[in-house]
């Protein structure tokens, strides 16, 4: 049940101010469950402030620092949001239906569903409502907007890039000029939706509902359309049947996959084993790789450009020259393999990952184990390498390692 806000936030404000500022006298803002309609906190600092389930309708938080706070199944319903810093922020179950975001600044903000217990309304998972908001120029990048409905929404320029839309509700959204690089819409509903002028490189459109728009249009080109096994021609699909093989025999029956300049482009090969195959050369464009076993893969040369190799085992896999650009490396696993006799004992040799003069600009590598890998003349800019493993690798040139 909701209990009215104080009469008077400035005092609670104040003490909220010193607690980020770490003055004595600070007080974390806790007005969790309360009534706050119509209020008017424009420019209000509430970092970190506790309003989970708080009734923020038409309230006026124009400007207001939201960073970090949590407005889990918080009321946003036709609230004023306009140039609001919402990074961090815990939005998930918030509805937020009419609210005014416009170059709002949502960066890593988590909007998927959730549920209040003992909330007003009913019970079980409430998805984020964001219906005819106005999201136009906001700062979305790594957002969590799964499930979320963004019906009729406005999204013109703003930055979508890595955001999370699976099974969310686009139809009939404005995403004029929006920028979707890397976003994940598989199973969305982009359902007459305008995409004038949007850019969806190395998004990921599996299962997404295009009613009204054309799937050939150029800005799909580079998105990832994702393809079955069954979609390529008769000889390559028996040479991945007989690689399978060979892999479940240890090499008694089969055949190892040599199929250098292959077209695997935008193949689902999640949780595929392919280790110790030839792939020289291959294309494999916005390919589907997640949780693929590639230890001494052969892949130089290929283009990996916009794969999805999120959790895939490259250890002691051969690299050089490859082009992975803005491909997803999330937990990839490329250290040294560890180099076993015919016996299956460990020799106490390994085998490195060779990563010499790779393409990974704009790549995410975020948690990825590079330890001892060779990347000298590996262009990293713009690389994202949160996380990640760089011990003992082998590196020739600082500049070309990553300002992020």
């Amino acid at each position: 049940m909701l209990s009215p806000g104080p009469n008077d936030l400035r005092p609670y404000l104040e003490r909220h101010r010193r607690w980020c500022e770490r003055r004595a006298g600070g007080v974390r803002l806790n007005l969790a469950l309360s009534d706050l309609s119509g209020r008017n906190l424009s420019g209000a600092l509430l970092r970190g402030a506790k309003l989970s389930g708080a009734r923020l309708t038409e309230a006026n938080l124009a400007g207001a620092d939201l960073s970090d706070a949590d407005l889990f199944a918080a009321h946003l319903a036709g609230a004023d949001l306009t140039r609001a810093d919402m990074t961090r922020t815990d939005l998930r179950g918030a509805v937020m239906t009419g609210a005014r975001l416009v170059g709002a600044r949502l960066k890593a903000a988590d909007l998927r569903g959730g549920a209040l217990v003992g909330n007003d309304g009913p019970p079980g998972l409430h998805t984020v409502d964001l219906s005819r908001a106005a999201l136009d120029n906001a700062f979305l990048v790594d957002a969590h907007l799964d499930g979320a409905s963004l019906v009729e929404a406005s999204l013109r320029n703003a930055d979508c890039r890595r955001t999370r839309f699976c099974n969310a509700d686009l139809q009939r959204a404005d995403l004029t000029e929006a920028r979707l690089e890397g976003a994940d819409l598989s199973g969305a509903d982009l359902s007459w939706s305008t995409i004038t002028g949007a850019r969806f490189d190395g998004a990921m459109l599996e299962g997404a509902r295009l009613d009204g728009i054309d799937p050939a249009a150029t800005q799909f080109h580079s998105a990832i359309l994702a393809r079955g096994a069954d979609d390529l021609n008769p000889p390559l699909y028996s040479k991945l049947a007989a690689h399978r093989l060979w892999i479940e025999s240890g090499g008694r029956s089969g055949a190892r996959l040599v199929a250098p300049g292959a077209d695997f482009h935008h193949l689902d090969l999640s949780d595929a084993d392919l280790s110790g195959a030839d792939l020289r050369g291959a294309r494999l464009v916005g390919a589907r790789l997640r949780r693929a076993r590639l230890t001494m893969v052969n892949l130089a040369g290929a283009d990996l450009s916009h794969a999805d190799l999120g959790e895939a085992q490259l250890e002691g896999a051969n690299l050089a020259r490859a082009v992975l650009f803005r491909a997803r490396l999330v937990r990839a696993r490329l250290g040294a393999v560890q180099l076993r006799d015919a016996e299956g004992r460990v020799t106490g040799r390994s085998w490195s990952t060779n990563l010499e003069a790779a393409n990974l600009a704009e790549a995410d590598l975020t948690g990825a184990d590079l330890a001892g890998a060779k990347l000298l003349g590996c262009e990293l800019r713009g690389a994202r390498l949160e996380g990640a493993r760089l011990d003992r690798t082998k590196r020739d040139d600082p500049a070309r390692s990553p300002t992020r």
